[in-house]
């Protein structure tokens, strides 16, 4: 539940970041002091060439790394003061990101990717095989609960089946921000699952 403070104020933010790496005695600038509100329920597009900064600026948003300048805020707190435990648990619960690879687990199944999951959210056992294979049923996949990765993303000629991984790891949490890197291929299924189960 966000408080009257956070809806007032910008859901997630980033105010004058820049991001400055050092390869070796020459320094890159990725980002220049960027700005960026996004209010609950908005939906925003960062859009620029190769190298312009924008994996840079959503990573600092998703907390995978931190501005050199300037600062990231969700619910109108700064990321930066997070400790390690805390940053995790941002990452885990307060925001969904859709990689342009699919980072599932090569060698393990359907259901033991979605399991690994819910682990970390804290189901163990009985419980957490039977709400995973709840989740995969509800992305049309309880017939291949055994099927590896690799055997899934030909499984259909219907994109809806390729991110299968990253929807059922969605629907174990749903985070209260999605952050998707270029998943231009996929966009239209994740719209409309987005739009089912929030």
């Amino acid at each position: 539940m966000l408080s009257e403070q956070t809806m007032e104020s910008p859901l997630l933010a980033a105010e004058e970041v820049s991001k400055v790496y050092q390869m070796g005695s020459n320094s890159v600038t990725a980002l220049d002091r960027v700005s960026l509100t996004v209010k609950e329920g908005e939906f925003v597009a960062i859009q620029g060439t190769s190298g312009s900064g924008k994996s840079t600026l959503l990573n600092m948003l998703g907390g995978l790394d931190h501005p050199s300048t300037g600062e990231v805020f969700f619910a109108a707190k700064p990321l930066r003061p997070l400790t390690k435990k805390e940053m995790a648990r941002y990452r885990r619960y307060s925001v969904g990101m859709i990689f342009q690879n699919f980072n599932l687990i090569p060698t393990m199944s359907a259901l033991e990717n979605v399991g690994l999951a819910l682990a970390f959210g804290g189901l163990r056992g009985q419980q957490r095989r039977a709400r995973a294979e709840e989740l995969l049923g509800r992305v049309g996949l309880a017939d291949r609960i055994s099927h590896r990765p690799s055997e899934l993303s030909d499984a259909s000629p219907l994109p809806a089946r390729s991110p299968t991984g990253r929807r059922c790891c969605w629907l174990t949490s749903p985070p209260a921000i999605s952050i998707p890197f270029a998943p231009t291929n996929y966009w239209p299924c994740y719209a409309k699952w987005l739009i089912t189960t929030r």
